[in-house]
């Protein structure tokens, strides 16, 4: 039985060091995966700084955030001005505002109907289908 000691302690230890191996090996590849996500965070980090300083050269090359603001206010008046030209010259051309809203009733109406009629060929065709 002293024979089968020595053994156990022989493999015990070869056990250990295969352990510590196993585990050196391991910690290798967990540094080596660090340090490559460490090399991507900084890599956009490094691009999202480069967007911050080329969205900053824009703003100044409009003149600031307050220039760029008015430019976009006068630009919506001004699309806001042709529209009611637009709404107007089409109220105009259907004889003032109860001939648009006629022209306007009439419209949604027919888009009304071709949705039912829409609706029904579906249905009549599912029917087909069950029969």
């Amino acid at each position: 039985m002293n024979e089968d000691k020595p053994n156990v302690a022989e493999e015990a230890e070869e056990a250990v060091d295969k352990t510590k191996e196993a585990a050196s090996g391991l910690l290798g590849n967990l540094g080596k995966m660090v340090e490559g996500l460490k090399d991507r965070v900084e890599g956009v980090v490094e691009q999202a700084k480069d967007k911050v300083e080329e969205v900053r050269e824009q703003i100044d090359a409009q003149g600031g955030i307050g220039s760029i603001a008015r430019n976009l206010a006068e630009e919506a008046k001004e699309r806001f001005e042709q529209a009611k030209d637009q709404v107007g010259n089409y109220v105009e051309a259907k004889g003032g505002l109860g001939g648009a809203v006629k022209d306007l009733a009439e419209q949604a109406k027919d888009k009304a109907q071709d949705t039912v009629e829409s609706v029904r060929d579906r249905l009549g065709g599912d029917d087909e289908k069950k029969a």
